[in-house]
């Protein structure tokens, strides 16, 4: 298939550095035209665009359809994100496969930016990069590393353009989400693809896998892409309760103690872990977080158990509580700027 050259855009397509986009859909009407136009407008574009449509039972279709040839569509029965991407995947012609989901969009120079980080480094099988966070029910975005995360990242990296490995970066805020990731073909099918059937976390169980296989993952600091969150209908983005990560967490364990990093892999789940038993206590599911804290009690810190332990036996008491010593801290901060700005105290 082939995308038609714009004015000002030059093409991807050599021989080592191919692309296809993989767009997985589910009754994405309202906003599918939104992703697809993101790439079309690239100021380098991909060698394929393919949208794999899960099932839909609005006018999804019908809106691909318009695109005519730039898209090689194709229909599947509803089956889920995991299963629509490794469609996309399998179908691919190219190379490098680029992510995007239905709800999100790219930035215009986003492909030209990472294809030329992989080919100044060639011996990298992915890369990612900083993104936009745009909250559709605020109507509020923002970025997903702040500046000054941004310039702490650029300081560890210490003038590389790769993380050593995907549990470094991640311990540094850098791994960015599936709509930053470029992957090699070859390293998604060996690594065995997506797990169907997960009800959440099948992007990070996909990324463990291509860790534990490659060390080195690519990263740019500035914004690449704009990740829609609070979207009705996504396709990814549902409720995703402590007991999906457990689930998750306890699968990598035995996986990483069979390779090479699995020091750094239970370091990484072990902070992970810690993120998603605190979203449990604010969400008021405190016995979810107890079960987890005592399911991996020996990859947890007691000072942190202890203290997420009283917390989830009343945890609205302990989130009011904890609300109230903000509000305490932030008055004695303004008492004391004052004292500083006014003269003669």
């Amino acid at each position: 298939m082939n995308i038609p050259d714009k004015s000002a855009a030059a093409t991807t397509n050599t021989a080592d550095y191919t692309v296809s986009v993989v767009i997985p859909a589910y009754n994405a009407a309202e906003f599918i035209a939104r992703a697809i136009d993101s790439v079309l407008k690239q100021s380098l574009c991909p060698d394929e665009i393919i949208v794999v449509d899960d099932g839909s039972t609005d006018a999804t279709a019908e809106i691909i359809r318009r695109y005519g040839s730039r898209i090689h569509y194709i229909h599947r029965q509803n089956s889920g994100a995991s299963v629509a991407r490794n469609t996309g995947i399998k179908a691919a012609a190219s190379r490098w496969i680029a992510f995007l989901d239905a709800d999100d969009q790219w930035l215009p120079s986003y492909l030209q930016k990472q294809l030329e980080l992989l080919r100044r480094n060639p011996e990298l099988v992915w890369t990612t990069g900083n993104f936009i966070r745009y909250d559709c029910q605020k109507n509020r975005q923002t970025e997903d590393l702040t500046r000054e995360k941004a310039h702490q990242t650029k300081k560890l990296l210490n003038g590389r353009e790769y993380f050593s490995s995907y549990f470094d970066a991640y311990m540094v805020h850098g791994t960015g989400c599936t709509i930053t990731k470029i992957i090699k073909r070859e390293a998604l099918l060996e690594a065995g693809l997506f797990l169907p059937g997960q009800p959440r976390f099948n992007d990070e169980d996909m990324w463990f896998r291509i860790a534990y296989r490659w060390g080195p993952m690519g990263y740019l600091t500035e914004p690449l892409a704009i990740y829609h969150t609070n979207v009705p209908q996504s396709l990814t983005r549902k409720h995703h309760p402590l007991s999906n990560f457990c689930g998750f967490a306890q699968r990598h364990l035995i996986l990483a103690d069979k390779t090479e990093r699995a020091e750094s892999a239970r370091t990484c789940i072990a902070a992970m872990l810690k993120h998603w038993i605190r979203d449990a206590i604010i969400r008021c599911e405190g016995k979810e977080a107890r079960n987890a804290i005592k399911r991996f009690a020996g990859l947890l810190p007691m000072r942190f158990k202890i203290r997420m332990y009283l917390r989830s036996l009343a945890p609205r008491t302990s989130l009011m509580l904890i609300g109230a010593a903000g509000r305490v801290k932030l008055l004695i901060l303004k008492k004391s700027i004052t004292r500083k700005n006014t003269p003669g105290v």
